[in-house]
């Protein structure tokens, strides 16, 4: 199990995007858990009118997504959660910039400057 974040393909994008500015576009992979969904009857029916009651009141195409996201999650045959393992960085902010320096041996930032972070070695 890897344990970290790994950029398979795309640096220069990434690259690009951070130089840009703009956030990248970004796909996480991660175990999750499967269950089967209990059968109730009661809170399908419940989903039901409250998608119905919800497009009653407007009829977005915001909210027409939102009633069927509803719908398909109470009608799902089974459920899925992801299993992640985070833990806080004892010291927080501080030393995981210390941290970070350390790996790219570079000298302190400026206070709250992290455009040193996005460029690459020369």
């Amino acid at each position: 199990m890897l344990g970290k974040w790994l950029v398979l393909d795309g640096h220069d994008c990434l690259q690009a995007a951070l130089l840009k500015g703009r956030p990248p576009p970004l796909l996480g992979l991660w175990h999750f858990a499967e269950e089967a969904a209990p059968e109730d009857a009661a809170r399908r029916e419940g989903a039901l009118i409250a998608a119905q009651a919800r497009l009653r009141a407007r009829s977005t195409p915001a909210d027409v997504d939102a009633a069927n996201r509803l719908l398909l999650r109470e009608h799902a045959p089974c459920r899925r959660g992801a299993v992640i393992r985070a833990w806080a960085l004892r010291g927080g902010k501080g030393a995981w910039q210390a941290e970070v320096q350390h790996q790219r041996g570079t000298l302190s930032p400026p206070e709250d400057d992290w455009e040193w972070f996005v460029q690459g070695d020369e």
